[in-house]
């Protein structure tokens, strides 16, 4: 399967998942409130970047090594599972011990039970990533979709279950436990067929790429989500304005997460293509996907940007809602730029600079803290915001230039020009219908579909015209 139709399938998957995301979303603002909300996606994230250490780490490097020597499989496969398990032991054992220190930074102590609920879910969510990423290192992106849909889809049916029935914090982290422990099943029985070859006995997992892989994807976490943490500190979790700096921040971390999946299938593509000594692969699996995704960020960003205001009363229940457009202005771009972040990152990764992919993590992440941190300093939500993507459009033009550098190849002018011009024109499209209602996501959704189609139909015939 090549990079491009394996990355939308994953992204297909990862866009089940971001819909999923928000039905579980619209539950948690209706059962909990609006000030309930603000506490539900403190957790919730808090949660999610730790878990990126369990599900990044040594599973990501498993993957990688499965690429290079796929030959080695079933041995790796054996070698990546007690690891991954020990990793969430650890992690479920220290976020118990520090809950209560994050729960009095957030001015809200009551959240501290529910914190150390969330950590169990490291344990229940630790086979899902492997086997996910057994299907990644194969190249078997049909695969990883069909798990990502079913754990997707069992997340949703027992989060709102457990919502609806417990009506509080500590049972919505119950839910997520029980479901990652559905998906992890899922995951072990739709994986079972994929070919686990044995020609070598010798494990192609090398611990020297889990820990900066895994770190990696923790700043990127990190990256994403440190305005908000630093946000919940000025007001507390529990404050009415935050919750709708809760409710912008997680439609554009959806964008963030369902695009970033291209730089899953970039990575083993990489890695397979310098395995074989093939520059020439290199360069058009990174130009490829990083055109294709330069379109789909322009899509997202003109629509989002255009129909913010109309949008958030829609997904989240009420008029007032429509307020956390000011916080979509600023959180929307800073997610793309951030999803651009990753997928660097998951290139240099695949080309065997992993360490200057974290290298980059590190500067970057670190200089969003204390801009964001400095910025708290005015009692602002929106100067967070600002400084945040202040941070994250530096870090993407650095990181640019050392893709560039190292591998010799980003991205075809073309790609550049057609993504202006479908950002731009869904953003004028958008605003001058000026949408109200359902027509809002059925209209705005045409119009973002159709532009992407175009742009990527004419990116695929100019590189057959000028390879």
């Amino acid at each position: 399967m090549s990079v491009a139709r394996g990355g939308m399938a994953l992204i297909a998957a990862q866009a089940w998942h971001a819909l999923t995301g928000w039905i579980i979303f619209r539950t948690a603002t209706e059962v909990l409130g609006d000030t309930g909300y603000g506490a539900f996606t403190t957790v919730l994230w808090t949660m999610t970047t730790l878990e990126v250490l369990v599900t990044e780490g040594v599973p990501r490097a498993m993957a990688l090594g499965i690429a290079g020597q796929p030959g080695a499989t079933r041995a790796t496969l054996r070698r990546a599972l007690p690891a991954t398990f020990a990793v969430a032991l650890g992690l479920c054992l220290a976020l118990a011990l520090v809950a209560p220190l994050l729960t009095a930074a957030w001015h809200a102590e009551d959240l501290t039970a529910a914190v150390r609920i969330s950590g169990i879910d490291f344990l229940t969510f630790a086979a899902f990533a492997v086997f996910a990423a057994l299907a990644n290192g194969l190249r078997d992106f049909k695969a990883q979709a069909r798990v990502q849909f079913a754990y997707s889809t069992a997340k949703v049916l027992v989060v709102i279950a457990a919502l609806i029935h417990f009506r509080s914090m500590e049972g919505a982290m119950l839910g997520y436990v029980l479901a990652s422990g559905c998906g992890s099943l899922c995951a072990i029985f739709l994986t079972r067929r994929l070919p686990r070859a044995s020609s070598v006995e010798h494990s192609a997992l090398d611990f020297r790429h889990a820990w900066p892989l895994g770190l990696q994807s923790a700043l990127l976490a990190l990256l994403i989500n440190v305005d908000l943490w630093v946000s919940a500190t000025i007001a507390g979790a529990d404050d009415a304005r935050f919750g709708l700096y809760g409710m912008a921040a997680t439609l554009c971390h959806s964008v963030y997460f369902v695009l970033r999946a291209l730089g899953e299938a970039l990575l083993p593509a990489v890695a397979h293509a310098r395995g074989q000594q093939d520059a020439a692969a290199v360069r058009r699996a990174t130009s490829d996907g990083l055109g294709l995704l330069l379109i789909l960020l322009a899509m997202a960003l003109g629509c989002g940007l255009a129909t913010s205001e109309a949008l958030m009363p829609l997904l989240f229940g009420a008029s007032h809602h429509g307020e956390a457009a000011a916080f979509v202005t600023w959180l929307l771009p800073a997610a793309a730029a951030f999803t651009l972040l990753s997928v660097f990152a998951a290139l240099l990764s695949g080309a065997g600079r992993t360490r200057w992919a974290l290298i980059l993590l590190v500067v970057v992440a670190g200089a969003n803290v204390v801009a964001c941190w400095c910025a708290a300093g005015s009692g602002s939500l929106a100067a967070v915001a600002e400084a945040s993507l202040a941070v994250s459009l530096t870090g993407v033009v650095v990181g640019a230039l050392g893709v560039r550098k190292i591998l010799g190849a980003l991205v075809a002018p073309r790609a550049v020009v057609l993504a202006v011009c479908v950002g731009v024109g869904d953003w004028a499209l958008l605003r001058a219908l000026a949408l109200e209602g359902w027509s809002v996501v059925a209209l705005g959704g045409v119009a973002g579909l159709l532009s992407v189609a175009a742009a990527a139909y004419l990116l695929r015939r100019s590189r057959a015209a000028h390879p």
